[in-house]
C-alpha cells in the first residue's frame, strides 16, 4: 500500500493499484487493497499521532476553527448506496448526492489550513452528525 501511494502520487485505491503493476486483474488488486484497508486495526494510532503533529503547528489559545458544510454531486450513479437529493452548491441546481462535513483548523500564522475531521454523509445521516459534532465540540 505504502509502495502504492508514494509510486503513484496519489491515494485513491485505483491510483495505487495502477502503480503496482501486478499481473492481475487491476480489479482483483483494487479488491485486495479495500479488503486489507478494512482490516486495517491501527486507525486510532495514527489518528493520535496525526493530532499530536496538528497540535505542535497551531497555537491552541487562538487556534481558528473553520466548519465546512458542502456536497458532492454524483448525477451519473443514482444507484449508489444512501444517495438522495442535495443542493449543489456551484450551480444551485438539486442533484443526487451526498452532503460532507469538514473541520480545519489554521496553522500559526493563519497560512494553512489543517483538516482535523472529514465525513461524507447522506441525508438523513447528516442533521444527527451535525448535531453530535456540535454537542461534541461545543460549537453552538
Amino acid at each position: 500500500m505504502l509502495y502504492g501511494i508514494l509510486a503513484g502520487n496519489k491515494v485513491h485505491l485505483s491510483e495505487i493499484a495502477r502503480s503496482l503493476n501486478e499481473t492481475i486483474p487491476l480489479k482483483k488488486t483494487i479488491w485486495r487493497l479495500s479488503r486489507n484497508l478494512f482490516a486495517f486495526e491501527e486507525k486510532e494510532t495514527i489518528m493520535e499521532n496525526y493530532v499530536s503533529q496538528v497540535k505542535k503547528q497551531i497555537d491552541e489559545e487562538s487556534a481558528v476553527i473553520v466548519i465546512d458544510n458542502s456536497d458532492i454531486t454524483k448525477p451519473c450513479s443514482p444507484m449508489m448506496e444512501a444517495i438522495a437529493d442535495v443542493r449543489d452548491g456551484s450551480t444551485g441546481e438539486i442533484k443526487k448526492g451526498y452532503y460532507t462535513i469538514e473541520a480545519a483548523v489554521l496553522s500559526k500564522g493563519k497560512k494553512m489550513p489543517l483538516s482535523v475531521y472529514e465525513k461524507v454523509l447522506s441525508y438523513v445521516q447528516r442533521r444527527t452528525e451535525m448535531l453530535s459534532i456540535t454537542e461534541r465540540h461545543k460549537i453552538l
